[in-house]
């Protein structure tokens, strides 16, 4: 790259190097060195990231110039129905007219009709099943993959396959659209694996608050930094508003609900990390101490993440058949939670906490045995079941019983 809002490419050709301002990516020229024409490309160097590469293009570009009008044009990779284009609300949370947008993209070459490639409609708009079903009525084979039995459909029945989409509009990106896409989707993968990478360092070092608030900036920025925000020249510092809870439970009359909350919901995410970096459970006590931490830390970024499984990353450093990563760190999330569980339970005021299993006939018999039992908070078992045989694993959880509940289901017992 020669300087900013530039960006170099070779020819394929002659291998002649073109410079060329970061808003012509996508467009073809003949090549000055050779005359061949070129599709001018995002450089394949190592030099910059592709969230730089893609900023670049964005700043230099009249439109698209934002990742939103990005995100909104990776819809369309595929063919879409303009009917389809779904959930419209949620765009016009982040565009002002979504609608406008997809007008503009299509007058600026970035949108083309896809209409036209009926078996390309056909492998995106109707399930695997619904393409047999018109197989079967038209007595064509069925078997194959989507694509294979979308071109039977056309070639038996064509008309018919096109009265399917007839008074519907659909769009799909053109090449130079593709190329944008495509560097966008990268830049996105590239900004969630740093900022994961960031959170998981931050886990590994005890700093909760800090792993907190990288995940936090992530979803509200997308791993970008924050927009700047400018300062009126007038503006006044203003002193910070107090947001502790007093003694008899009420805010100061001039708390700050919304920094509050925030600081709440922080010490409530910090708090639950502390407390799956101390859990010890029985299953576990064989395990040294790196063992543990990568099992926490698994933990911890599926809570912070929202996410079922660690990322792929981190169960690529698990030596293979040593332990099943995603599952210990599953066990030991779902127990911090019902711990959490229950202190809530305790502090609205409940005294006992009713365990309740799968409904699954084929629930294992330590499950079938808790199952509809009240159990005083404190003396409520840990969930999951550390001796449970289910075969996709425990499922049972504890909700708040009431004191007036049948009290010969209650049952105590140490752990």
């Amino acid at each position: 790259m020669s300087e900013i809002g530039f960006f170099i490419n070779r020819c394929e050709t002659c291998g002649g190097g073109i410079e060329f301002p970061a808003n012509g990516i996508g467009e073809q020229i003949p090549c000055p060195h050779c005359q061949r024409l070129v599709t001018l490309r995002f450089p394949a160097d190592s030099d910059s990231n592709p969230t730089n590469q893609l900023s670049q293009f964005l700043t230099a570009s009249a439109f698209p110039n934002n990742r939103e009008e990005l995100r909104l044009l990776s819809k369309f990779v595929s063919p879409t129905e303009m009917g389809n284009l779904s959930p419209l609300e949620y765009w016009k949370t982040i565009l002002n007219n979504p609608l406008d947008v997809v007008d503009h993209f299509l007058n600026k070459g970035f949108l083309q009709d896809a209409n036209s490639d009926v078996a390309e409609l056909l492998q995106c708009s109707i399930s695997s099943a619904d393409l047999k079903v018109l197989a079967k009525e038209r007595g064509i084979a069925h078997s194959g993959s989507k694509q294979t039995v979308a071109e039977r459909l056309v070639k038996a029945d064509s008309s018919g396959m096109l009265q399917l989409f007839r008074g519907k509009q659909f769009l799909k990106c053109s090449k130079k659209a593709g190329i944008l896409v495509d560097k966008w989707q990268e830049s996105e993968k590239y900004a969630e694996s740093h900022a994961e990478k960031a959170c998981s360092e931050a886990l590994a070092q005890l700093r909760f608050e800090d792993a907190t608030a990288l995940a936090k900036n992530y979803f509200s920025t997308g791993g970008l930094p924050p927009p700047i925000k400018t300062k009126d020249v007038d503006d006044e510092v203003k002193p910070e508003r107090a947001w502790i809870v007093t003694a008899t439970g009420e805010l100061p009359k001039d708390t700050d609900i919304e920094v509050y909350r925030a600081e709440e919901t922080k010490a409530a995410s910090v708090n639950f990390l502390n407390l799956i970096s101390t859990t010890n459970l029985p299953r576990h006590a064989h395990f040294n101490q790196d063992t543990m931490r990568a099992i926490q830390i698994s933990a911890s970024m599926m809570q912070l993440w929202g996410r079922n499984k660690p990322p792929r990353w981190l169960l690529e450093n698990v030596p293979v058949g040593e332990y099943d990563l995603e599952f210990e760190a599953r066990v030991l999330l779902f127990t911090v939670q019902h711990i959490v569980s229950l202190r809530s339970m305790k502090q609205a005021g409940f005294t006992q906490a009713k365990i309740l299993s799968s409904e699954d006939p084929n629930v294992c018999h330590v499950c079938s045995l808790d199952h509809q039992k009240i159990y005083p908070i404190d003396s409520c078992p840990v969930l999951p079941h550390e001796n449970c045989t289910c075969e996709r694993g425990c499922t049972c959880y504890a909700t708040a019983s009431n004191p007036d509940e049948d009290t010969n289901k209650t049952h105590s017992r140490s752990r």
